[in-house]
């Protein structure tokens, strides 16, 4: 089962180096980078800290904060 599955996952990334990326695929990849990088984007739909004053790896956020990335 695990061989299959990184059989597919391989022959998936040879296809996608033939064939290349899809209409769909670059088209949503150019609006999420389009609305991440404009003011609207930047400033509310994402945090964004105007001025930063210095680096902070960790910091808690809170309750219903929007954030840069989500995973």
């Amino acid at each position: 089962m695990r061989d299959d599955l990184h059989l597919s996952s391989f022959w998936k990334k040879v296809q996608r180096k033939v064939t290349g990326r899809s209409f769909m695929d670059i088209l949503r990849e150019l609006v999420v980078v389009g609305y991440c990088t404009s003011e609207a984007g930047a400033t509310q739909g994402l945090a964004f800290d105007f001025i930063p004053g210095s680096y902070t790896g960790c910091i808690p956020l809170r309750p219903g904060q929007k954030s840069w990335a989500t995973k």
